[in-house]
């Protein structure tokens, strides 16, 4: 069975590595690339089934890559998705269309949202991660990171975890969408693993954390709570 290859496209680093936690559990092999330049060499030498791509970007912008992919008889039948802001008007958007693309989507995206827009265009699985409940005492302190760059410390617990995310019960909840940095207490000695985030469900005290980036004292502490 051929696996399918998805193109992630983003100057922004985050946001590639969100992209690839969003797509870890699609069965596909997902490419990257900084910017419309490198993505087009990628798109002739590996021929992607599908490309997701940032709009704004050096060198080559998202729609212009699409526009180029589009016209060249070999690649145009390839899938583009654009990803678009919030502050992009109607007329804006419409102009990517112009460009050739199949979908925009409007960042930020949640995960459920980018993997039902892929599965229009190409089969990728929906399993989800396998989750643990944490059966140990595993407190943390949330830090907001907010514009003013004003951490704020709240006390919390982790109550269940997989290699995507986390639950979280904490005094308060933060906003969908925020950014934020934990410290994990899962050694059992007082020493803490600092872990970024982002919440990506949010409800009174709970809140589900996506992982930005998996520290290996993570990978290690659930295959070893399997």
């Amino acid at each position: 069975m051929t696996t399918t290859k998805i193109l992630l496209v983003d100057d922004i680093n985050i946001s590639i590595e969100m992209g690839k936690i969003a797509l870890s559990s699609s069965g596909a092999k997902v490419l990257t690339a900084c910017n419309g330049c490198e993505a087009l060499e990628i798109v002739k030498k590996e021929m992607p089934d599908i490309v997701l791509c940032d709009v704004y970007m050096p060198e080559m912008n998202g729609d212009e890559l699409c526009k180029t992919i589009k016209e060249d008889p070999s690649l145009k039948n390839i899938p583009v998705i654009l990803f678009s802001s919030y502050s992009d008007d109607k007329d804006t958007r419409a102009k990517y269309f112009r460009s050739g693309c199949d979908d925009v989507l409007v960042k930020p995206y949640q995960r459920q949202e980018l993997i039902n827009t892929i599965r229009k265009y190409v089969n990728i699985s929906t399993r989800e991660h396998k989750r643990k409940l944490v059966d140990i005492e595993a407190d943390c302190h949330i830090i907001e990171v907010d514009h003013n760059a004003i951490k704020k410390m709240v006390p919390g617990k982790v109550v269940d975890m997989s290699i995507g995310g986390m639950m979280l019960e904490s005094e308060k909840s933060f906003p969908l969408d925020t950014y934020i940095e934990l410290t994990v207490f899962i050694n059992g000695d007082g020493s803490g693993i600092p872990v970024k985030g982002k919440v990506v469900w949010s409800d009174k005290q709970k809140m589900g954390i996506q992982f930005l980036f998996i520290p290996t004292h993570i990978k290690n502490f659930l295959v070893e709570a399997a």
